[in-house]
């Protein structure tokens, strides 16, 4: 299973890129997902990170699914 992964603001610092594509060998949830990250970038963990899939946020037990654009976001403030 291949995803799109995007991130944004302080997570986009931390993996010094936007955008990555991953491969998982079997299916993965959103919070499976962001415990692979954090182990990965171990400094996104100190980040309250919520996640997106195909532009809806998702709650951690959603299931991903192969080609799913993934948006990394952090914690932002309205204007």
């Amino acid at each position: 299973m291949k995803v799109k992964i995007t991130f944004y603001g302080q997570a986009a610092d931390v993996v010094k890129s936007n955008s990555i594509e991953w491969d998982f060998d079997d299916s993965i949830s959103a919070f499976g997902l962001k415990k692979s990250i954090q182990v990965k970038y171990p400094q996104i963990s100190s980040i309250e990170l919520k996640l997106a899939v195909n532009n809806k946020m998702v709650v951690k037990d959603f299931d991903l699914n192969d080609c799913d654009e993934i948006s990394v976001l952090p914690p932002f403030s309205g204007g």
